[in-house]
């Protein structure tokens, strides 16, 4: 079939973007439809191809890809992850929705267990902007309790904040009276982002 650049960007290339260790786990996010266990050379392993869109997790050890860890993001590559408190991962990207919830661009999600790839309850935060805005980059700070997000967007949680903002790491409230940073002079022709 043709390929989908929803997907896999503009290049139409699968792609990892980011990986981070979490809770015995590597969570992988990126530009992809399907993984698999490496067979030789540059092929899969008979029977081991699954489709995850964006985003998967494999034990480092024995490279088994979690079975469990699934979510369902729709279009748009993940761009950034990175390990959480209490065994999560936050996600950051150009998707709209996980699952069947709005979750624009940011998502903190649970790795292993029994809520192994479940939305963590309570964490809302969500950023806007036009066409193509996304999360590009996270930072997690444990001591503040803050999550740093960079990308192309121009409101999160409806506050207009130009491509960098800090949020509630527990809440993603964002945190624009402590937090604020004014970004200016994209050069002519790009977009201003992080």
């Amino acid at each position: 079939g043709s390929c989908n650049k929803t997907w896999l960007g503009s290049s139409c290339t699968s792609t990892v973007y980011d990986t981070a260790l979490v809770n015995g786990e590597v969570v992988v996010g990126g530009a992809f439809t399907q993984v698999c266990a490496p067979g030789s050379g540059t092929s899969c392993a008979s029977g081991t191809t699954v489709t995850r869109d964006d985003l998967f997790a494999y034990n480092p050890v024995t490279g088994a890809i979690d079975p469990n860890f699934a979510p369902a993001l729709n279009g748009g590559p993940v761009y950034a992850v990175v390990a959480g408190p209490n065994g999560t991962v936050y996600v950051g990207g150009s998707f709209t929705t996980v699952g069947n919830a709005a979750h624009a661009g940011l998502v903190q999600l649970n790795v292993g267990g029994s809520g192994d790839g479940s939305v963590v309850a309570g964490f809302g935060a969500q950023i806007s902007g036009a066409s193509g805005a996304g999360v590009n980059a996270l930072t997690y700070y444990a001591a503040g309790h803050a999550l740093y997000v960079g990308g192309q967007f121009s409101k999160m949680d409806g506050t207009p904040e130009t491509g960098l903002a800090r949020v509630n790491a527990t809440t993603g409230a964002n945190d624009s009276t402590a937090f604020k940073f004014t970004l200016s002079g994209a050069p002519s022709g790009s977009t201003l982002q992080v």
